[in-house]
């Protein structure tokens, strides 16, 4: 068997597609393991300020309702940059979108623009991965400032 290069380049193109993929789904795991974090610093707020509350107003139920609702915010950052549902793209093409004999075009013809095609499609998943991955690092930073809003916030409702 000789070696072909429009086969090695269609394997190298399929290969780098499913890792680049294989990115989106690491992302997307990342962000709802986050978010499950994030739910529950939310519910442990609203909980433990209820019971609280019932004490009377303190300047920790301050910071705690400062943090809850901080944590609720970065929650939907998070889910509006990170996890909404997204187009992705696909690792090959629809059939019928590639096989046109009504077209004429020879068997490298096809072969080429497909290369091209899943260029494109690498081109966008990379685009998409560094978006999210930048929002999900900027949503990271700014889970880790909740102790400095609960701090502000005390400090404040202590004045």
């Amino acid at each position: 068997m000789s070696w072909s290069y429009i086969d090695w380049a269609e394997r190298a193109g399929i290969e780098c597609l499913k890792g680049r993929l294989e990115t989106a789904a690491f992302l997307q795991k990342e962000a709802t393991t986050l978010l499950s974090i994030l739910l529950v610093g939310i519910g442990g707020g609203i909980g433990y300020s209820a019971k609280l509350f019932e004490g009377g107003m303190t300047p920790w139920i301050a910071g705690i309702a400062a943090s809850t609702v901080w944590l609720s915010l970065v929650a939907m950052v998070l889910m509006m940059k990170c996890i909404k549902t997204m187009n992705t793209q696909l690792l090959y093409n629809l059939p019928l979108n590639i096989y046109r004999p009504e077209m004429n075009f020879s068997e490298i013809q096809v072969r080429e623009a497909e290369l091209r095609n899943v260029n494109e499609r690498i081109k966008i998943t990379i685009a998409s991965n560094d978006r999210r991955a930048t929002w999900l690092d900027r949503v990271r930073y700014m889970a880790i400032a909740t102790p400095i809003i609960f701090c502000v916030a005390t400090a404040i409702a202590s004045h």
